[in-house]
């Protein structure tokens, strides 16, 4: 039986310690996946002041951006944050609900501009709201909120930093023949055998890498 990613091989740049599920995925799919990982995710402690913050008033919204918003959040402060909780992608709301936090709203869309469309972040005049994410970033949802008169604190609780390949990575990509460039879509190897990031790669693969594995919202 053909399998839709028969002959791809597949750069993960992905950060090792999340890159196994789209491995798993892409694999099942009949790809040949090479883990690649560029950045590293490191915790952010929060500090004295923020903790102070943090704790002078009653929150009615925690909004947690990313997975890893989940992660470097739980690992420091207790639950429930707020009253009620928002995740930005299906993603983020499974690991919120694998930590026992009830997801209360969830965009179709895991973007900014997705939540700003629910109903439930419509009105919020006086409403205090946690926003909780990685350093730096779209300041869009942050600047939204405050324009539609929340008391927003944001959390910033982790850093994403680039780190070098390991040797053993390395060593399968120079079996390849090529060296995964920042902005490659896909590039052709003489054997014609196509190569790709998971961050790059074409929305008719992802839909075929979940039709093969019948797992949705991956």
């Amino acid at each position: 039986m053909t399998l839709p990613l028969d002959g791809v091989t597949v750069v993960v740049t992905r950060p090792a310690a999340q890159a196994s599920r789209f491995l798993e995925l892409a694999r099942a799919a009949g790809a040949a996946c090479i883990p690649y990982p560029t950045l590293q995710i490191n915790r952010i402690l929060l500090d004295d002041d923020t903790r102070a913050h943090l704790q002078s008033r009653a929150w009615d919204w925690a909004v947690f951006t990313s997975t890893n918003a989940v992660e470097s959040a739980l690992e420091q402060c207790p639950t429930p944050l707020a009253a009620r909780h928002a995740a930005v992608g299906r993603a983020t709301a499974r690991t919120l609900e694998r930590h026992g936090v009830k997801v209360d709203a969830c965009p179709q869309s895991a973007n900014s501009e997705g939540l700003l469309e629910l109903q439930e972040f419509a009105a919020l005049a006086g409403r205090g709201v946690l926003l909780v994410k990685g350093r730096g970033g779209r300041e869009l949802l942050r600047d939204a909120l405050r324009a539609r008169r929340a008391d927003v604190l944001e959390l910033e609780v982790y850093r994403r930093s680039v780190t070098a390949p390991t040797a053993a990575a390395a060593a399968v990509m120079r079996c390849t023949g090529r060296t995964p460039r920042r902005r490659t879509h896909r590039a052709m190897r003489p054997s014609t055998t196509r190569i790709s990031t998971p961050a790059t790669i074409s929305t008719t693969t992802r839909r075929r890498i979940a039709a093969s594995t019948s797992v949705r919202g991956t």
